[in-house]
């Protein structure tokens, strides 16, 4: 029997965690035999002020290393300072000691002395290694299985990917090795015993294995929300692996799930209940000793009994708690099915007025209020095109100005709340002409979206009563964001590339931790010559005559400053702004030389134009904002907002947190309330 910790994230604060093994050693619950380490181990040097190697992870993996923005806040925080660097060198200098031995995986970041093989760093600091299997001949022969950091591009060669990174092929390896060890579904056919195969004892890594929370009622899910559903890598070896326990980290909570079933068996669910072997999962939150939050504990406690010494395998006690594999192929593909008609708006998803119950976001109430709103809207009319460019010390030629349409409500606008489409579970905050709600896929739990309820264009286009109630919720936003410790990244494109493409004005805010903050400016030109555009055009600011009757608060927002730059222009930009360290800037679109004039026998009928995007639009990028913040996070895995769909209750979910923690700042408070009596 060995007596071992494990801890999360650690992220260069070796020391602190030092610490408290010392003390828990002395205290009645120690010795301890050793410590592992999941999740994020060392700072992010760039974070820290200090030159050191870090590398992206793979952009199409769906691992989860971003968390919640508040988390973020305070993982840049903790790494703003150099401290923890400093800390891990010490121990390295040996100016400093672990008090037991430690064994670790590594995150995103590095250092310059790992080896893919695995490496004694310092005394009793042990790297594990990039991926595979060990016995730790000090710790009774225990078995432990690890995966460092996140996934690199398939095929990569060996010496072009970090000793603390992966490819994909690295996992198929080693999956393919314990797939021939372990028992197949003709297993009992063939009169083999799981028995014969030894079950690791411990999976070591930084990402939670994709579709984990499969298979578990509301009341066994995470207390707090994902940033992500995880990683297919770790889900792939953890069905290879099939460990006894597997931790991570990368999320900064606490999470013990019920053990499941696991294993190449368990996944094709012809295993006996009697035959399966059974994983528990743990995930351990950020190393902080001044943390006394139990949703967020970073240390957890075990004594166990290598599997190779078990002569019969001891099973969970059958109880509730039991739960059935969640990467079973039947519940893997039911939740597809499922994400794949959210994300899609497919027939079957339902419409806001099937949805007013305790899974939505809105009542009834509203929901009528806001169709009456939405038809009344239907016969808008867009802002003409008479008034040339106002910028007299523009060179460029004037635009060919087309001809507006009276704009209805469309059936496939996700964000007409009387399509079926519309996903009203996501709305976080209704006013009269504009609600706040959370995208599909977004980047954390926090990043929403403000949106006119009448199908607008654009936010240069809308009416001055529109306009009014977005800034009032992008400063409320931005309030919030800074209760946290972070800044919003504003982003607005209005950019069509064909006339069948759905455009309803939608105002993106990402929160932003502020330690990322300093190298915006250069992040934002850098990102801006890679996509070939400019964002040189700072807005200027208002005239005595713009917008008089807005308060002085109001009055210096961007969003006012685009609508009296475009005026009644129709041109097509993109608009980004950080308050206080990005000024409102836009990029102009140029002109399509393949534009089709919209007349009506140019329409197909249903809006659908005969003409498919021009070569010059194909290169645009639309999610520009999006690809920013995560180049500054230090999360490109996560550009594609359709690798970061989650289930339909976790979004619920979701949207219910950021309600509760928006509704100090919500200056909609009381006018919802008012309209839900």
């Amino acid at each position: 029997m060995v007596k071992v910790l494990f801890a999360g994230d650690v992220r260069g604060r070796l020391g602190a965690l030092a610490e408290k093994v010392e003390a828990l050693n002395a205290s009645k619950h120690g010795p301890f035999d050793a410590v592992f380490c999941a999740g994020e181990f060392f700072a992010d040097p760039a974070q820290a002020g200090a030159q050191g190697p870090t590398e992206p992870a793979l952009q199409d993996d769906a691992a989860a290393s971003s968390t919640a923005a508040a988390a973020a806040a305070a993982t840049a925080a903790d790494n703003a300072n150099a401290e923890g660097t400093v800390d891990i060198e010490s121990f390295i200098e040996g100016t400093k000691h672990f008090p037991v031995p430690a064994y670790f995986v590594a995150g995103r970041h590095g250092h310059a002395n790992l080896n893919p093989d695995g490496v004694t760093l310092a005394t009793n600091l042990h790297f594990l290694g990039r991926c595979g299997i060990k016995t730790i001949s000090a710790l009774d022969d225990l078995k432990i299985a690890f995966i460092s950091g996140s996934a690199q591009r398939a095929h990569a060669s060996s010496g072009s990917v970090p000793p603390w990174q992966y490819t994909p092929d690295d996992v198929e390896a080693l999956a393919s090795l314990c797939k021939a060890e372990q028992p197949d579904t003709n297993a009992k056919e063939a009169g083999a015993s799981p028995q014969a195969w030894a079950q690791p004892d411990i999976l070591l890594s930084l990402d939670w294995p994709k579709d984990l929370l499969l298979n578990l009622g509301e009341t066994q899910q995470p207390s707090l929300a994902l940033s992500h559903p995880g990683s297919e890598h770790v889900r792939t070896l953890s069905i290879a692996i099939a460990p006894r326990y597997h931790f991570a980290g990368a999320e900064g909570i606490f999470f013990a799930r019920a053990p499941f079933r696991n294993g190449l068996a368990a996944v094709e669910t012809v295993m006996a209940e009697s035959d399966a072997v059974y994983t528990r999962f743990i995930a351990l939150g950020r190393v902080d000793p001044a943390n006394k939050n139990k949703s967020r504990k970073w240390l957890h406690a075990l004594s166990l009994e290598p599997q190779w010494k078990q002569k019969q395998r001891t099973e969970p006690e059958a109880s509730p708690d039991l739960a059935p594999c969640p990467f079973a192929k039947d519940a893997v593909a039911k939740s597809a099915s499922v994400r794949q008609q959210q994300s899609s708006g497919a027939p079957g998803t339902e419409p806001i007025a099937a949805r007013e119950g305790p899974q939505g976001r809105l009542t009834q109430a509203q929901i009528d209020r806001l169709h009456a709103q939405d038809a009344a809207q239907s016969s808008q009319y867009f802002f003409g095109s008479k008034r040339k460019r106002g910028d007299p010390k523009s060179n460029r030629k004037k635009r060919q100005r087309r001809r507006r349409h009276n704009v209805a409500p469309r059936a496939d606008c996700w964000y007409c709340l009387a399509s079926p489409s519309c996903e009203s579970h996501l709305i976080v905050s209704v006013a009269d002409e504009v609600y706040l709600s959370l995208p599909k896929g977004g980047l954390s739990a926090q990043h929403v979206q403000i949106v006119p309820i009448g199908h607008e264009e654009s936010f240069a286009a809308v009416e001055s009563i529109t306009l009014e109630e977005a800034l009032k919720f992008k400063h409320a936003v931005a309030s919030f964001y800074a209760s946290f410790d972070c800044v919003p990244l504003f982003f607005e494109r209005n950019v069509i590339l064909t006339k069948a493409m759905q455009r309803h004005a939608f105002l993106e805010a990402i929160p932003l931790p502020l330690a990322c903050t300093p190298t915006l400016l250069d992040a934002l030109k850098r990102e801006a010559d890679r996509c070939k555009i400019s964002f040189d055009e700072e807005l200027p600011d208002l005239g005595p005559k713009d917008f008089p009757d807005l308060a002085p608060t109001l009055r210096a927002d961007g969003l006012l400053k685009l609508k009296a730059r475009m005026a009644d222009s129709d041109e097509e930009y993109m608009y980004i702004e950080v308050p206080g360290i990005v000024s409102p800037r836009i990029y102009m679109v140029p002109e399509d030389p393949d534009h089709v004039d919209d007349d009506d026998d140019n329409d197909g009928g249903d809006g659908a134009s005969k003409r498919n995007v021009s070569p010059a639009r194909k290169n645009l990028p639309l999610q520009f904002g999006r690809h920013l913040a995560c180049s500054i996070m230090g999360c490109m895995h996560r550009v594609s907002w359709q690798d970061c769909l989650v289930p339909q209750d976790l979004e619920t979910r979701m949207a219910t947190a950021f309600t509760d923690g928006f509704k100090a700042f919500d200056p909609f408070q009381e006018h919802d309330e008012g309209k839900q009596e």
